[in-house]
């Protein structure tokens, strides 16, 4: 035994050091405590929001404002902003779906929403609807399902939700192509073969589409 000293000492042998990664077995409840109390704040800031979003979908927009008021993040942190609610005075606004459905099937996506296919009720719906077209829709997105069907009707005779009429292509409507019927209005976007105006298209064919929300 003492020669197997004198050779450890004679060949400097040391022990390794032991290193423990992470928290130590004693630090476990207070981290348990820490993340429970996390959880249950966050728990909060979700049910406050989701409360806040179903009074804006009704059109009360206070409890929405006063939350992302606390929620906003602070000049230079680098976080992205949250998006911001219409204004008061906006009664209705479009989304765009790059989702591609069948005409029926994305009515019915935009009313599960309690929206409609994009509608127009004045050259001013109709002029809002485009600007925000061509900010947010792709170069790939040729036409978009709006509101406008002649299913159940006689050929061609279209009845649209809104007061307005959007101008329609040339040569349109149709009604048919070749033996296939066309009963469903799409609008053309900017990328379109032709710009912005109406086209009849048959109802099982699938393109992205656009709800109206409104807030009154």
């Amino acid at each position: 035994m003492m020669r197997d000293v004198e050779l450890i000492e004679e060949n400097n042998f040391q022990l390794p050091e032991i290193s423990i990664d992470g928290p130590l077995p004693h630090e476990y409840p207070e981290i348990i405590n820490s993340l429970t109390e996390q959880i249950a704040e966050q728990k909060e800031t979700i049910d406050a929001l989701v409360f806040a979003l179903i009074e804006a979908r009704e059109g009360d927009f206070g409890a929405y404002k006063t939350l992302m008021g606390g929620l906003l993040p602070s000049e230079g942190s680098g976080a992205e902003p949250w998006p911001e609610m219409p204004d008061e005075e906006d009664s209705f606004t479009f989304h765009f779906i790059n989702k591609y459905l069948k005409w029926n099937d994305a009515a019915e996506y935009c009313e599960s929403f309690g929206m409609s296919l994009a509608y127009f009720d004045s050259r001013d719906d109709f002029e809002k609807y485009l600007q925000m077209s061509r900010e947010v829709t792709p170069g790939e997105i040729q036409q978009r399902w709006v509101d406008g069907t002649s299913q159940g009707r006689r050929s061609r005779n279209y009845k649209f939700q809104g007061k307005f009429a959007a101008p329609w292509g040339d040569y349109q409507p149709t009604g048919y192509y070749g033996s296939e019927k066309e009963e469903c209005v799409a609008l053309y976007t900017t990328f379109g073969w032709e710009k912005e105006v109406l086209n009849d298209m048959n109802c099982e064919r699938k393109q992205p589409f656009a709800c109206r929300q409104n807030f009154d």
